[in-house]
């Protein structure tokens, strides 16, 4: 199955070819802002997606659209919008999309040190930024790849390049074994006989839950059985019992899905951060040592 797509960002550009008078346009557009060091005029509309650049030279950006089709049609209304409070248009406009930047996620852990080893024209420096950067010839793009599986597909100049490109990643790392099922396991080991929910891709059931009274169990994200802040002694989230253990059974900081994405990422960076802090304190030896 190959991963889902989500849009995020398209960017259209059109180009008019005469010059603008930017405070006339100002004056029509409620909500812009003109920035004269820089001869352009922010718009902003109230009810609608996305910010319009507006430049002296005639040329107007668009950005932040949520699909392809939108971005084509929306600097087309705002130029008859203008037309119509008597700024003259010379030439037909028509809009060109620029850039579609597009998210998925491979659902298993990525290798970020196996990839860079194994395919070509991409760059790493997880000192510097802990995503793997790598530029696709064909379509043209360029991904941002995290350990996590989640990835950030730039420079596509229609949904339907965005999709190619990332399936044909996905296809590239699924034929030289580069992605690795996320696996979440029971903090007891799990009992078939007792099975109440499985727990991540692996299916292994866990006897501790429900481990939350009073929280729907259906939203609860299990990848972080036990809190990796534990103790944390902050009494917003827990207290601490008669026989001094941290009683922290009433949070449930760590299973919110969002929080536990965050606290993956983090654990991500930290950990590609400390290794290549750690191989550059060997001076490039070669590390042996079983993890």
């Amino acid at each position: 199955m190959m991963p889902k797509i989500n849009i995020q960002n398209v960017v259209s550009v059109v180009k008019t070819e005469q010059l603008f008078d930017l405070k006339a346009i100002g004056g029509i557009l409620t909500y812009s802002t003109y920035l004269p060091s820089m001869e352009c005029l922010i718009y902003k509309p109230r009810r609608h997606v996305g910010t319009f650049l507006i430049f002296r030279s005639g040329k107007i950006v668009y950005t932040g659209g949520p699909s392809e089709s939108y971005a084509r049609v929306a600097p087309i209304k705002l130029l008859r919008i203008m037309e119509n409070n008597g700024i003259v248009i010379l030439k037909k406009p028509r809009a060109e999309v620029v850039n579609i930047v597009a998210t998925t996620n491979f659902d298993g852990k990525l290798n970020i040190e196996e990839i860079a080893q194994t395919l070509d024209k991409v760059i790493y420096e997880p000192e510097q930024f802990p995503a793997l950067i790598y530029r696709l010839d064909e379509p043209r793009t360029t991904f941002l790849i995290f350990s996590s599986g989640k990835l950030v597909c730039t420079g596509a100049k229609s949904e339907e390049d965005a999709a190619k490109a990332i399936n044909k990643v996905f296809e590239i790392f699924q034929e030289k074994n580069l992605i690795a099922p996320n696996i979440v396991v029971a903090a007891d080991g799990g009992n078939p006989q007792n099975c109440k929910r499985p727990l991540g891709g692996n299916g292994r059931p866990c006897s501790f839950f429900p481990c939350h009274e009073g929280v729907d169990e259906d939203s609860l994200d299990c990848r972080f059985c036990y809190c990796p802040f534990y103790p944390c002694l902050d009494r917003q989230l827990g207290k601490m019992t008669p026989d001094g253990n941290w009683d922290c059974s009433g949070c449930v900081l760590p299973h919110v899905p969002e929080i536990a994405d965050y606290i993956r990422y983090l654990e991500d960076h930290l950990f590609e951060v400390v290794k290549a802090r750690y191989f550059k304190y060997l001076n490039g030896r070669v590390c042996l040592t079983k993890t």
